[in-house]
């Protein structure tokens, strides 16, 4: 074993960083309410830049929860990886967990949209559309081809392009956390490498194409995986830090509240302030780890409804924008108060639903599978997150 990895134990412990639940939690309201627009008027609320900045903000939203993913991946694999119980194949047996954790929830997504195409048809969605973004949401191949026909595709079910980039880069992770995590310097910088590629071809590609298509590819939106996968393997590093965490948690969540009232849907987001986002997130989630469990555990961000959000949100994810469409589409005639009521309503429920009869059980049954179980577990769940 080398030095590198040698260091790694005493740092990366099994503990579940309840407060970075809630932070997820912030960030799927904020998704929620970038989406709302098709349950309430936004005229309103855009005589006031700040408020409609809150509620136009779910490319930050996409950016925590990227980095907050990016972060636990890297870290749970690092962990993984030095377990003296670790078996041949861990890789594998990880990459299988996350992509049926993730496939499950969607392809029951699928299930329902094809039943509402037969019971409840549409006539902005025909079947041809139904059936391309069925194929392409199954293979997790919807943002790419989103790129080239978005007037082919169901329009309900944009906001799953998140769902692609998110499990083909943790593939991609998990694959260089497997080559090179005995290495981690190595890692660290291929990352950082990678990292200033995406970002400089992020700049190309929107200086050549503009911004729609830079909003979807996977080379120019897998920056926030990767910040948080650098910040992972500096952990052992950011011990030096630890009576500075409270700074460092406020500084973070000071800097990405100012960037969420001033950024909003606005198309820069895509150039620096995307980054500033990132490293925003990265400097709270730093935060959140180096503070003692009990601090954290009475941190803002640890409140027990953020938390629980926090731990549906790939469900509410999944599953909030097709119920507002729905919603939207039969109560036209309703006021935008009862159609918020039903469509949050409905979305919180149908959430409630799927953790407790889907990914409860399913994560129960992947830890104890022949051919994906652990020898003990890490908490590094996915996230969706995570507009």
């Amino acid at each position: 074993m080398s030095k590198d990895t040698e260091r790694l134990p005493a740092t990366l412990k099994s503990r579940r960083f309840v407060a970075l639940d809630g932070l997820r939690g912030i960030a799927i309201v904020l998704v929620m309410l970038s989406h709302g627009w098709a349950l309430w008027p936004m005229t309103e609320i855009d005589k006031f830049p700040i408020a409609g900045n809150v509620f136009r903000s779910g490319n930050l939203a996409v950016s925590v929860f990227l980095v907050v993913s990016g972060f636990l991946l890297v870290r749970g694999e690092l962990a993984a990886m030095n377990r003296p119980a670790r078996r041949p194949g861990e890789p594998v047996r990880s990459a299988i967990r996350r992509t049926v954790r993730v496939a499950a929830p969607v392809y029951l997504l699928i299930a329902a949209m094809f039943a509402a195409a037969v019971l409840d048809p549409r006539p902005d969605f025909d079947d041809a559309m139904t059936r391309a973004t069925a194929e392409h949401l199954a293979t997790f191949t919807w943002n790419w081809y989103l790129e080239d026909n978005p007037l082919k595709a169901r329009s309900d079910m944009g906001h799953l392009w998140y769902i692609s980039v998110f499990l083909q880069v943790t593939l991609v992770l998990i694959a260089l956390v497997a080559l090179l995590g005995r290495r981690v310097w190595l890692l660290t910088g291929v990352l950082a490498v990678t990292l200033v590629a995406v970002i400089a071809w992020r700049h190309h590609t929107m200086a050549v194409e503009g911004w729609y298509r830079p909003l979807l590819r996977t080379t120019t939106r897998m920056d926030g995986m990767l910040w948080g996968g650098l910040l992972a393997c500096a952990e052992p590093l950011l011990e030096r830090a630890r009576r500075y965490a409270a700074a460092i948690l406020a500084v973070g969540a000071t800097a990405l509240t100012c960037l969420l009232f001033a950024i909003g849907n606005d198309p820069t987001y895509l150039s620096w302030p995307g980054e500033a986002i990132a490293l925003s997130t990265c400097a709270l989630v730093a935060g959140v780890v180096l503070l003692p469990d009990r601090a954290a555990s009475r941190h803002a961000f640890a409140c027990a409804p953020l938390v629980w959000l926090g731990r549906v949100s790939l469900p509410l994810y999944i599953w909030h924008y097709p119920i507002f469409w729905l919603v939207a589409f039969h109560t036209e005639t309703w006021s935008w108060p009862a159609r918020t009521v039903l469509g949050m309503g409905l979305s919180l429920a149908v959430a409630m639903v799927m953790d407790r009869v889907v990914d409860r059980p399913l994560l129960r049954a992947l830890e104890t599978w022949r051919w994906t179980r652990r020898s003990s577990v890490m908490t590094t769940e996915p996230a969706p997150a995570q507009g």
